[in-house]
């Protein structure tokens, strides 16, 4: 296993800052990486050379995902969501549903998560859920369960077939992507709390909590803790 971390501006052997906030992997020769305070920068592992963008020196880069051929969105922390141009190095601000809906999402103190779901939707992932149509260029909201409220932030789990699958800090989600119903698959108790999730080949899912590491079977809803990554 190589590492890498921080260099001085115009070195291309390492990161702009050592702390990595996101990742996306565009190709085989394409990673971004967004760092916390050093921009977007770009890693070919063939050549293990990095790009820097000065145009987003400073910038806290939250998530990362494919917007349209040749761009990138980018979520910067306690700024929005911005339209990211490689070629150029530039960025310019994407407006989530309307001008209100942006403030309300990119002042609150948490960043912005995004996926693209399908090939021709993107989720912008906040207090609610909102899909972005590439092809229509419009918005519509996910349609929630009742009395399901989404507590601390929203993050991507991944795509299988015809569902995304999500969390928060108590709860596992699945989302239809033809209906854009969002149901709750899982919920933790008391004061445990979700720190990641991964889901396997076999549809379980692996969870890291407060207290240690949890398997969850969908199919029975049997939870099982592994003793041996307690707290």
């Amino acid at each position: 296993m190589k590492t890498y971390t921080d260099v001085p501006p115009g070195n291309d052997r390492g990161l702009s800052n050592n702390t990595v906030l996101s990742l996306f992997q565009e190709s085989q020769d394409q990673i971004w990486v967004g760092t916390d305070g050093g921009g977007i920068n770009n890693f070919n592992p063939l050549t293990e050379k990095f790009t820097h963008y000065p145009s987003t020196w400073e910038d806290k880069v939250a998530s990362i995902c494919q917007f349209t051929p040749g761009k990138l969105l980018i979520s910067i922390f306690s700024q929005g969501v911005f339209i990211f141009n490689p070629a150029t190095g530039e960025k310019q601000p994407f407006t989530i549903v309307d001008a209100e809906t942006t403030a309300l999402l990119c002042n609150r103190g948490k960043a912005v998560n995004l996926l693209r779901n399908t090939h021709h939707s993107i989720l912008f992932l906040g207090e609610h859920i909102y899909i972005y149509d590439l092809n229509t260029r419009t918005f519509s909201t996910a349609i929630e369960q009742e009395e399901q409220d989404i507590i601390g932030a929203l993050l991507p789990i991944g795509n299988y077939r015809n569902t995304t699958y999500l969390n928060d800090t108590k709860h596992i989600y699945e989302l239809d992507n033809h209906t854009n119903r969002l149901k709750a698959l899982y919920r933790c108790w008391k004061d445990t709390t979700i720190n990641s999730v991964s889901r396997d080949e076999e549809g379980n899912f692996w969870i890291g909590n407060n207290y240690g590491l949890v398997h969850y079977n969908p199919a029975t809803k049997n939870t099982d803790s592994d003793p041996d990554l307690s707290i």
